[in-house]
């Protein structure tokens, strides 16, 4: 049972004036760091007392506390819907201050979440309000706050020049202990990330003389966080590791899962530094059980991308394609409107303009996020473009809208376009010479806004495909073309365009933009993912089946056998000698008559027939419909081709090479597939020794 009696004396000044929640605030925003369900007794007592007083102009900061204690308590989702309501009642009441502090709390939620537009947008709101009121702690606050989503997103000047003016224009620093340790600690993490770790070091000791102090000691975990970060940096690696263990244990000791992810975050750059694989797995399906316990998305994200870059990384195609899949859910819920919807009903008014811009922009934002939504979880890409095409009119006026995927490897342009309901493929080779639009805008990566073709086109290119005489009656005159990018890259161009003259705004372009970037990592997803998928069924060194896929469909030709009687040959094929080969003239030379023998193979066999590299030297073949006499006759035939084809090493010796192939015919239904490959094995065998007799 608490005793609320020292803490309702507060509370009853709250009677003789509302102005005395200054005192609580800083009791409650303090106490919470030392008994969580402590504090949430008294945000729950004092919520009570307002209402039964109607305090109503109080409750909404005894709410914006509450967030905070759901927030420590890993409720990200109930501490966002919190901060909101606080928002809504601060705006009823005409409360400036509060409505500053609510929008910071909705701001570090939403960036907890990952969703770092939005949190931008309700952060710069908040700031506005604290420069327009001059309310320095909550502006203090904001700022702060802004420069460590700048730190994440390796904005290290920027962050640097935040605090430094937080400091020089408000003596941010010297108002408390908390305070100095917010500016030097943040200080310290942007020293460490532009190449200051000693510096970093002194700030770092600095604040660990006064971390001690009672109200500060929940900060430790932090410190040592950045202490790991700095050590790590100076290449002292035993420190490091020391203190990101230290720093993760304290935080475990507070069920703070938010902060333990983060310390495992900068502890896996240590791992991999390290080579430390196993430490490195450990760590990050660490980061995934936390997360998922506690629906701590950003996190999960994360982690199932480095998953899928490690099992790429070292071959295991089949356990990265599911990570794929797995970050491609979590990619699809962080985009789903319940996330996004809070831009729709912000409104603070700045100016007729931007109040106008703003409602046409807020009207459009649940149907952004819900077109969003649908492509961001679709891995084919002839889909996404389909769901973009049926979609696009309802956000912008169109006449076409068209996607060219770009394709860095083979340096082309693949054009996507609906034509009497079929998608049609144009592919071209980038020239890098600008000799379109799409190349333009793909090569420099910068948005193009045209109002009139005939006009304005020789600004990006001096070559234009369409008659300009067309212009306006049958070829579009207003255009935007925007860049797929993902961290910077371009993988395509996104484009609609009108017949109409001036049918375009900035407005115009800034939704596409938006569209643009839910688009381009739908794209790049699919991309990985057909990519992956393509070197997990095919070798690729032959461009055969692989062994799984090749059994795979050796299987289905054995289902297809017992209902419809339809017999089929199976061939082993091993070539003689290999190892020799690979011995005298390297395993380079090898891997090339590999590559010629496979194109010999693939000339001669039908494109029914199904041929995988079951191993390093031989092939599995499957002829559906052939008999064993006509069997051996392709087998034969493919001996001969093999036998005659000029192969040349790599210093362009002459080397003749043969193949062995055995044949057995699939005719009874309770054989099953490794027996048939083992029969057409025993019949390669036989073949080999008959060689050896003669």
């Amino acid at each position: 049972m608490y005793d609320f009696t020292e803490y309702d004396k507060e509370l009853e000044l709250l009677l003789i004036n509302e102005n005395n929640i200054e005192k609580i605030k800083e009791i409650l925003l303090n106490y919470k760091s030392d008994d969580l369900v402590g504090c949430r007794k008294i945000i729950d007592h004092s919520i009570e007392f307002c209402k039964k007083n109607n305090l109503n102009n109080q409750i909404a900061w005894f709410y914006y506390c509450l967030g905070w204690n759901y927030l420590d308590f890993q409720n990200i989702q109930e501490a966002l819907n919190v901060f909101y309501e606080a928002k809504e009642m601060f705006e009823k009441y005409d409360n400036l201050e509060g409505m500053a502090y609510a929008y910071n709390g909705l701001s570090s939620m939403y960036s907890q979440l990952g969703q770092y537009d939005v949190s931008s947008e309700v952060r710069i709101r908040g700031i506005v309000l604290a420069v327009q009121g001059n309310y320095a702690d909550i502006l203090n606050k904001l700022l702060i706050n802004f420069s460590i989503e700048l730190i994440s997103n390796n904005e290290y000047s920027k962050a640097k020049e935040i605090i430094e003016y937080i400091d020089a224009e408000y003596k941010y620093s010297q108002k408390n202990i908390l305070n100095q340790f917010f500016y030097k600690n943040t200080l310290a993490q942007i020293e460490i990330n532009i190449g200051n770790a000693n510096l970093a070091l002194k700030y770092l000791f600095e604040l660990n003389d006064i971390i001690n102090v009672k109200e500060a000691q929940r900060y430790k975990c932090e410190l040592n966080q950045s202490f790991g970060m700095a050590y790590f940096k100076l290449k002292d690696y035993k420190k490091a590791e020391q203190y990101f263990k230290l720093s993760y244990d304290q935080a475990l000791s507070n069920s703070s899962y938010f902060e333990a992810c983060n310390i495992l975050v900068e502890w896996l750059k240590l791992n991999k530094t390290l080579n430390d694989n196993k430490s490195y797995i450990k760590n990050i399906m660490l980061i995934l059980s936390y997360a998922k316990d506690n629906k701590l998305y950003i996190f999960l994200k994360m982690s199932y991308k480095k998953l899928y870059d490690y099992y790429k990384e070292i071959g295991d195609y089949k356990k990265s394609l599911y990570y794929l899949e797995m970050y491609d859910e979590i990619e699809s819920i962080l985009n789903t409107p319940s996330y996004n919807k809070l831009l729709a009903k912000l409104n603070i008014v700045f100016s007729d303009k931007q109040m106008s811009l703003d409602k046409l922009m807020k009207d459009k934002t649940e149907l952004i996020s819900d077109i969003g939504q649908k492509i961001i979880s679709v891995l084919d890409i002839d889909k996404i473009y389909i769901i973009l095409n049926d979609n696009i009119d309802k956000i912008i006026n169109r006449d076409y809208f068209n996607i060219a995927v770009y394709n860095s490897v083979d340096n082309e342009i693949l054009y996507l376009r609906l034509e009497n309901n079929k998608i049609e493929y144009i592919r071209y080779k980038n020239t890098n010479d600008n000799n379109s639009l799409t190349e333009y805008c793909l090569n420099h990566r910068k948005t193009i806004l045209i109002n009139d073709l005939k006009k304005e086109y020789k600004v990006y290119t001096k070559n234009i495909n369409i008659d300009i005489d067309e212009l306006g009656l049958t070829k579009p005159l207003s255009i935007i073309y925007v860049p797929l990018l993902v961290d910077n890259i371009a993988i395509g161009v996104m484009t609609v365009q009108s017949m109409k003259k001036n049918a375009y705004a900035n407005h115009d372009v800034n939704i596409l933009k938006v569209i643009g970037n839910y688009a381009a990592i739908a794209f790049k997803n699919a991309i990985e993912y057909k990519s992956i998928q393509e070197e997990a069924v095919y070798d690729s060194l032959t461009g055969f089946l692989t062994k799984r896929e090749i059994l795979k469909e050796g299987q289905i030709l054995i289902d297809r056998f017992k209902k419809l009687k339809e017999s089929f040959c199976v061939f082993m094929v091993d070539i003689d000698n290999f190892s020799n080969i690979n011995n005298t003239f390297g395993h380079v030379s090898g891997d090339n008559i590999i590559k010629k023998i496979s194109k010999t193979i693939n000339s001669i066999i039908r494109s029914t027939d199904l041929i995988g590299r079951y191993g390093g030297d031989e092939f599995l073949l499957f002829c559906p419909g052939l008999k064993k006499e006509k069997g051996i006759i392709l087998a034969e035939r493919l001996k001969s081709e093999i036998y005659s084809t000029e192969f040349k090493t790599l210093s362009n010796e002459l080397v003749q090479v043969s193949v062995s192939i055995g044949v057995y015919e699939y005719s009874e239904d309770n054989i099953k597939i490794m027996e048939a490959i083992n029969n057409a094995d025993i019949s390669l065998y036989r073949e080999k020794e008959s060689l050896k007799i003669r």
